[in-house]
């Protein structure tokens, strides 16, 4: 189960955030940046209140919490414990669990899917799992999909001359501790969806069959996958 391979990335003492969110060592910086993509993607408001889904040890939820009149997140009991070993997490509102099995009993004017929904079996749960948090989603509220790695955006990547480069710059910049770490703590995820374009586009018409907007766009490079990744925005009518 993917949520506790999270929970036993977060009970490692020496891992550094960046890697108990599934990241390598070497991309503190550029998970840095997200922050700033999401405020754009998201349209954050002061008078916002923000759900964050599998958030992790909150390396976004933080941040944003002090942008927005009030944050909740969902994900696993040990994951949360990180969080709030972490300054600033005393003011956001915790839901311990699978989202698929929490009740929360409010709508929210922005909700956040960050790096989780590959980690789902198939398209149908995608599809039931992302319905659950729309129905969480106040309207004119905005939602994005993010960091959905589109295995067909990565070969076209990979198949450039600035691809090929980057690929190698890569296998040195993570050779070593960062690579031993992801080694030993690797997320097995055996029974995972492979995005492609297809389903990029399955998701976002799905979605406005539901009478909402949607569009698909891209990370900037700077940002920890950037180069293979893209996110769906969601604005419900």
């Amino acid at each position: 189960m993917t949520q506790e391979n999270y929970a036993n990335f977060a009970r490692q003492q020496n891992a550094s955030e960046t890697q108990v969110a599934g990241r390598y060592a070497i991309q503190v910086l550029p998970e840095k940046r997200i922050v700033a993509d999401l405020l754009h993607k998201l349209a954050i408001e002061p008078e916002d209140t923000l759900l964050e889904i599998g958030c992790g040890p909150g390396s976004l939820a933080l941040p944003l919490s002090y942008l927005v009149t009030e944050t909740s997140v969902v994900d696993h009991q040990d994951v949360l414990a990180r969080l709030k070993s972490r300054g600033g997490a005393k003011d956001i509102r915790l839901y311990p669990g699978d989202f698929a099995d929490v009740t929360i009993n409010q709508q929210f004017s922005k909700i956040l899917l960050y790096s989780v929904l590959h980690y789902l079996p198939d398209f149908d749960s995608i599809a039931k799992f992302v319905r659950k948090a729309f129905d969480l989603l106040l309207p004119e509220g905005r939602m994005v999909l993010g960091d959905l790695p589109n295995e067909d955006k990565k070969r076209r990547f990979l198949a450039s001359a600035k691809g090929k480069t980057f690929i190698e710059e890569w296998n040195l910049a993570v050779a070593g501790s960062d690579q031993d770490f992801h080694a030993k703590h690797t997320i097995s995820t055996p029974n995972t969806f492979g995005f492609h374009d297809k389903a990029v586009f399955q998701l976002a018409e799905l979605v406005r069959s539901w009478g909402a907007e949607t569009y698909v766009l891209p990370q900037p490079p700077n940002l920890p996958f950037g180069h293979t990744r893209e996110d769906l925005v969601i604005i419900k009518r």
